[in-house]
């Protein structure tokens, strides 16, 4: 593996990724995505990236690219990148890239599973975001088939960490904290497997590094959190009083995805470096 295409390099998780790849000195052609000046390709402009794949030849191609706006959920826009990532994908299978890096959702398992597992768990998306995510594999087991080529789906969990969007729960609270104003958290029961960015591409690059992996797998740390105990934490690392953080729906009904404790990632040795206490405390300290 010597030449890497990452699209989606200016992104939460893109960062890190080339930040980590460029440490272990591999070649890597970073591309933002969005509608920037001087972008070096447009998901969205097939031309653009065919460019870039006649020219550089990369042997893996991983594209973080996807919809992150505060409705991104249900957003149409999911479908639009669904398109988009087909596409590419096919595209780069044709111009001789070996493995394609691809990026799913823990939503794909829908909204109540405590023990996913990608081996054994049934995808059953219950958001457009979980559903557009799947539909995107599929076409990516197809196409690899097709071309009788290689790829890796990855399924983050809770991903939280620095250059996490402002929108997002923590970044939120840690500006509602910091301000001293209120906020209102709807779903406090919500139980998650939080897993700090750090651990998620430091184990997508385990996996690019063996040669021999391919199919799906899960990134978590088996080990699930309600939203309530993850922003009492997150507020008592800050030491920070604020009683303008308010929780609602207290009484509603525990749900949540959570990895299971044999996800094929802990079999071949890899195990997370925070637990959520740690985490937290990075982040905080960022």
């Amino acid at each position: 593996m010597k030449r890497i295409l990452v699209i989606g390099s200016n992104g939460f998780i893109g960062r890190k990724i080339c930040k980590v790849l460029h440490e272990n000195k591999l070649n890597i052609f970073e591309s933002n995505i969005g509608h920037r000046k001087n972008t070096s390709i447009d998901l969205f402009n097939e031309e653009s990236y065919t460019h870039v794949l006649k020219k550089f030849k990369p042997d893996v191609v991983i594209s973080t690219a996807w919809n992150a706006s505060i409705d991104y959920l249900n957003s149409p826009e999911n479908y639009i990148y669904f398109k988009a990532h087909t596409e590419l994908f096919r595209k780069s299978y044709e111009y001789g890239v070996d493995k394609i890096v691809g990026f799913g959702t823990s939503n794909e398992y829908g909204i109540d599973n405590f023990n996913c597992h990608e081996s054994i768990s049934v995808c059953e998306p219950t958001n457009k975001y979980g559903y557009y995510k799947y539909k995107t594999l599929i076409q990516l087991d197809k196409i690899s088939k097709e071309y009788d080529k290689k790829y890796i789906w990855v399924r983050p969990f809770q991903v939280y960490g620095p250059g996490e969007k402002s929108h997002r729960l923590l970044p939120s609270l840690m500006e509602s904290l910091k301000s001293l104003s209120c906020m209102s958290i709807s779903n406090p029961n919500r139980i998650l497997d939080w897993i700090h960015v750090d651990d998620v591409v430091n184990a997508i690059r385990n996996l690019m590094l063996e040669r021999e992996v391919t199919g799906i797998y899960d990134i978590g740390t088996s080990i699930g959190h309600s939203v309530q105990e993850t922003v009492k934490e997150f507020i008592k690392i800050s030491g920070i009083e604020n009683d303008k953080v308010k929780f609602k729906n207290t009484a509603a009904e525990a749900t949540g995805l959570v990895c299971a404790d044999n996800i094929k990632l802990f079999d071949l040795g890899w195990k997370p470096k925070y637990d959520l206490q740690s985490g937290l405390r990075s982040l905080f300290n960022s």
